[in-house]
């Protein structure tokens, strides 16, 4: 019995003797497996923010090491209780010592295999891009995309302006549903409400410098790119997808941006990434870029300016915070001598990067007080702003695009006609006042006037001109007065305005026309809005003298008396567009309701005016006619004689007060 249990106590006594050699080799090799796998994943972590895959035997590796430590510590740990002592303390528990004893060596064979196995020569590889473009099978011809929310205009830098909060929280709003600083705080609200993992911020500008941009998220991301071509550049797409939820913002587009070029998944290919883009023009947004979610930054209120030294920034810069950013970027950290010039400069005329036909209209909107667009377009082409028109719907076209182009730059506001006035009113050569301001003033004093390009006085009630008006530069003199106001013009009041393009007196109800306005040879929009009585004392000298303009384009006019038009054939072939309105049957709202043509002619006929086939031949351009006053059968000789002589290029006949027969034919 004795031989039979010797070696199996043999062997037990020899766990005991090396059970502490067994434990301490056991604890050495577990904490270098641990410094191992740590160093492993921190190749790993780089790895991944280089946007490299990790090789699946690494992986696994990581895995078996971690699950080998845990297990080995908890194995070591419970080794304390070997040390309790039993027996009321007179030794220790021989049992649990045999057993740690006897697993040691396992575990500590285990734990070396895995340390030997770490030995990687690499632990990542750099993946193939899917495709230049990620997903070429939802790429358009056009690389237009569908962004799901998208802004405009661009966190210790952002003030709550409460004329910005409203469309702050149109934009959260928008980010919660599945100029820079603006944008800034939306990617830190947006990150501190969770709403996303990750906020990236980008700035575009006018170069879209696509590997500047694809740096900068990089740079965000912590990733490294290898391929120095654009395409290479692009894998950025297939780790931006594996971020849960990420916001992407793109400052300061200028023009088209190809998101996919760069990486930026969109849309169905990754939902997860919202796109957040901001431009100084709408137009950048909802026609280049293909939004169809924006919000307008508006103007900044006066009295939101930090102190009272710098409401003049605010002002000056009418609020738009395009100039006010472009000033304020201008003017950091420079000195106050600096600052005192660069007011002096807003004071000057402005300099945009509008095309200059877009600068003129809304320097034109600004010191005219232009409220229509009918209005708008007499004048753009009495001052040869157009060229080329052939009919009053390629005009107003034209203006509509402009006015909208100024709309969606936040140049100009429907609520808010003080932009445009406030930055024409610094224009050079530009004078607007109202009767106001100037009634009284010595025009004596040249200098006030001389080099005028456009003079403007609004409101006129009871102003005295001067006799002549030294204005040898002036191409527009507006000057509207309140209605049932009647006023003369001196005779030479026009004397040394030999250059005006654009006379507008609607309202005035003229005593006369002077006699000098037969020297502006050079007008092409005439405005007279109101009777008109004699010239000199000769009757109908008045529309006779509208002969004497070579290059009279435009003309707007209105005959209280029908027996004033002169009947030698007048002004009807020379002007390419006309609103004449004659009697008093007709609405003076005539003017701003007949928009369907070019040339308007509206005429009270009574039985003292003869139709003779001069007047007749005089209609033969006129596409919008109407005509009241007349007998039956008289309408019906008139429209046939129309037929006649060949009307054709009449559009729109409007007869007030016929029973006769229905006419056949009219052309």
């Amino acid at each position: 019995v004795v031989k039979c249990l010797a070696p199996p106590t043999e062997r037990q006594f020899s766990y005991l003797r090396s059970y502490n050699n067994n434990i301490e080799n056991l604890k050495a090799e577990v904490g270098k497996l641990k410094d191992g796998t740590e160093s492993i994943q921190h190749a790993v972590d780089e790895a991944k923010r280089k946007g490299e895959e990790i090789e699946k035997k690494v992986e696994k590796l990581l895995d078996s090491g971690n699950n080998a430590i845990v297990e080995a510590e908890k194995f070591v740990g419970d080794e304390a209780a070997a040390n309790k002592q039993c027996f009321k303390g007179l030794c220790a528990n021989l049992k649990i010592r045999i057993q740690h004893s006897t697993e040691a060596p396992r575990q500590l064979e285990a734990i070396v295999k895995l340390r030997e196995a770490g030995r990687f020569d690499r632990i990542s590889y750099r993946p193939l891009p899917e495709d230049i473009f990620c997903d070429n099978k939802n790429r358009s011809s056009s690389s237009s995309f569908d962004p799901q929310n998208l802004t405009l205009m661009s966190n210790k830098d952002y003030e709550a302006f409460e004329s910005r909060m409203s469309t702050l929280n149109d934009i959260l709003g928008a980010l919660k549903n599945p100029d820079t600083t603006l944008a800034k705080e939306v990617a830190w609200k947006a990150e501190n409400d969770k709403l996303f993992d990750q906020a990236v911020f980008a700035e575009v500008s006018q170069s879209h410098d696509i590997r500047k941009i694809q740096g900068e998220i990089a740079d965000k991301l912590g990733l490294t790119f290898h391929e120095e071509s654009e395409s290479g550049r692009a894998s950025l797409c297939n780790q931006l997808k594996k971020n849960k939820t990420i916001l992407m913002i793109l400052d300061n587009i200028w023009e088209n941006l190809d998101l996919l070029a760069i990486g930026i998944p969109h849309g169905n290919d990754h939902k997860g990434c919202k796109i957040l883009l901001t431009a100084r023009s709408e137009d950048t947004l909802s026609r280049k870029m293909d939004s169809k979610q924006n919000f307008s930054v508006g103007i900044l209120k006066e009295e939101e300016a930090w102190s009272g030294e710098f409401k003049w920034v605010a002002k000056e810069c009418a609020g738009l915070p395009v100039s006010i950013v472009t000033v304020s970027r201008a003017l950091r950290n420079k000195s106050l001598f600096e600052w005192k010039d660069a007011l002096q400069q807003l004071r000057r005329p402005i300099s945009t990067n509008f095309k200059d036909e877009l600068k003129q209209i809304f320097l034109l909107i600004g010191y005219t007080y232009v409220a229509f667009i009918d209005d708008l377009i007499w004048y753009s082409i009495g001052l040869g702003l157009f060229q080329g028109i052939k009919n009053m719907e390629e005009a107003r076209a034209g203006v509509r695009t402009l006015v909208n182009k100024l709309k969606a730059s936040c140049m100009l506001l429907d609520d808010d006609e003080n932009i445009s006035i406030s930055i024409a009113s610094r224009e050079q050569n530009v004078f607007t006042a109202t009767d106001e301001l100037v009634n009284g003033w010595e025009w004596s004093d040249e200098s006030r006037v001389r080099h005028c390009t456009s003079i403007v006085i609004l409101d006129v009630k009871t102003y005295v001109l001067p006799e002549v008006m030294e204005c040898p530069q002036l191409k527009l003199f507006s000057m509207p007065a309140e209605k049932n106001s009647f006023f003369a013009i001196p005779h030479n009041l026009f004397r040394s305005m030999l250059q005006v393009r654009v006379l507008d007196l609607t309202d005035m109800n003229l005593l006369s026309l002077p006699s000098s306005i037969g020297l502006l040879t050079n007008l092409h929009t005439l405005c007279l809005y109101g009777g008109v009585g004699v010239v000199d004392g000769v009757k109908n000298a008045s529309l006779e003298e509208l002969k004497h303009f070579p290059n009279l384009t435009s003309l707007e006019l209105e005959v209280n008396d029908a027996n004033t038009l002169p009947r030698g054939g007048l002004f009807f072939e020379k002007p390419e567009r006309y609103k004449i309105l004659t009697g008093h049957r007709w609405s003076r709202g005539f003017y701003r309701s007949s928009n369907k043509s070019y040339r308007s002619f509206r005429i009270d006929l009574d039985a003292n005016v003869r139709l003779k086939d001069r007047l007749v031949v005089q209609l033969r351009g006129i596409e919008e006619l109407s005509l009241a006053g007349l007998l039956d059968q008289d309408i019906k000789n008139f429209v046939n004689e129309l037929v006649k002589v060949g009307s054709s290029q009449l559009k729109y006949l409007q007869i007030e007060g016929y029973r006769g027969p229905q006419f056949e034919c009219v052309k």
